[in-house]
């Protein structure tokens, strides 16, 4: 078994050496900005909304296929009914685990208050409302580092399989921890910063929704790095 090499830096260059990166972002923050907005304009517009965040979730499962395939370049942002398609079917899929993490979160919280976890009044408040959230918590990062991956062996087949992903990352994950934990918490470092550093500049309401589109696309681009070697180690 040999070690895994992922390089954060080739996946920016590989965003940026692309010709037309410009111009990519430039639909992909106009999408993210819309779906934005209608959402608070009214309810009404929660299906556009969805359809256009859809289309971005498309071009990053456009993006996987064509780094799996050995281009280098990013694929054109085209074949918008095609990219509607596949991004609604993966929005299925992260719905299903989104339901899933709900439902045990809530099962936590259930059996927390039953065991009176939230008694303001109890020596132990401090330690069983902590303990409460920090396993919710771990839960969520779970559920993420989950759907960090398995939009690759999505992306594959364009149709939502849980249990064939959740094999694979499994046994991924114990072939290579340590590489998939790290890729994953730097995906989740990017995102996060992507969001912040807008903030901090005047320009953040223009600003956030192009910076979210350019780090999902470089999060992919890494993760497609680490699933690859995974794959072939």
């Amino acid at each position: 078994m040999k070690n895994i090499e992922f390089n954060p830096d080739k996946a920016f260059q590989d965003f940026f050496s692309d010709s037309d990166w410009s111009i990519k972002t430039g639909i992909g923050g106009l999408i993210n900005a819309l779906a934005i907005v209608l959402l608070f304009v009214s309810p009404v517009f929660i299906p556009v909304s969805v359809s256009l965040i859809a289309l971005n979730f498309g071009y990053l499962i456009k993006t996987i296929n064509h780094k799996l395939e050995g281009n280098e370049n990013l694929p054109p942002f085209n074949g918008f009914i095609d990219l509607l398609l596949s991004g609604l079917n993966w929005l299925s899929l992260w719905s299903s685990y989104f339901i899933i993490f709900v439902l045990i979160s809530g099962i936590i919280l259930f059996t927390a208050i039953c065991f009176n976890a939230f008694d303001i009044d109890s020596n132990l408040f401090y330690i069983t409302s902590s303990l409460t959230f920090i396993v919710i918590f771990i839960l969520w990062l779970k559920f993420n580092f989950i759907l960090n991956y398995t939009i690759v062996d999505f992306a594959k087949t364009y149709k939502p399989k849980p249990f064939n992903a959740i094999t694979h990352l499994i046994r991924y994950f114990f072939q290579h921890p340590l590489a998939m934990l790290v890729v994953f918490l730097l995906n989740s470092g990017l995102f996060v910063l992507s969001i912040i550093i807008p903030v901090l500049t005047v320009f953040a309401v223009f600003l956030i929704p192009s910076f979210i589109f350019v780090i999902s696309i470089i999060n992919t681009l890494l993760t497609v790095q680490v699933y690859r070697g995974v794959e072939t180690s």
